[in-house]
């Protein structure tokens, strides 16, 4: 064991006074260190969640202000591009809230729902696809029920839906996407919602449109 005092340094020795004790050495420089990293840390984490709460409000504002890119569909040739936002999903028991984004990639479900692209969009009929991380957006997923409502609101319509099946699938069971004959909606997010590091199976919630008036 090292021993100041045996190399010639008494307690009251400037570099052990300025050490409070001890020697700087490799120690000090990695508890800098990992303070650092600590502190850099905590700056991205507050960079994105900042990112994500300006990307929901902007959107949400300018759905309210009545200029949605909904109605753009009815274009001929008209296509989403990657994090464009068509809505917003409301599962009022659960608390979730958020705007519906095109897309599933890396960046668009950092920052909203994404729509899967390959699904159809709501209205449309067939199967409406959305995918979430089960660690955001779609934390409180795991506790929705059958016959829970919810509802995708877009600039000039709401649509409904009432959960009619949940289930836990692997990654390669595609098919809950494929095209329903009767207008659904899918979501998706990653399983087991407390799992470390990625999830091996999917959490799928399959609902059926209805009509406002039997939204009661």
């Amino acid at each position: 064991m090292y021993d100041p005092v045996r190399r010639g340094l008494t307690v009251d020795h400037p570099a052990l006074q300025a050490s409070g004790g001890r020697l700087p050495g490799w120690s000090s420089w990695l508890e800098e260190s990992l303070k650092a990293v600590g502190l850099g840390l905590v700056g991205l984490c507050i960079i994105t969640y900042l990112d994500i709460w300006a990307y929901q409000a902007i959107n949400r504002l300018t759905f309210w202000a009545g200029a949605g890119t909904v109605g753009a569909r009815s274009t001929p040739g008209f296509r989403y591009s990657p994090g464009q936002s068509i809505g917003w999903l409301e599962i009022s028991r659960l608390g979730i809230s958020a705007i519906v984004a095109h897309g599933d990639d890396t960046r668009t479900l950092l920052r909203a729902v994404g729509h899967i692209p390959g699904t159809a969009f709501p209205g449309e009929g067939g199967n409406v696809g959305l995918a979430g991380h089960r660690d955001t957006f779609f934390r409180a997923l795991e506790g929705i029920e059958t016959f829970d409502t919810i509802r995708l609101v877009m600039p000039d319509r709401v649509f409904a839906y009432r959960v009619v099946d949940i289930g836990v699938v692997r990654p390669s069971r595609v098919e809950i996407l494929e095209p329903t004959p009767v207008p659904s909606l899918t979501l998706v997010t990653c399983y087991p919602f407390d799992y470390v590091g990625p999830a091996p199976y999917r959490y799928v919630v399959r609902a059926q449109e209805l009509r406002l008036e039997d939204d009661e």
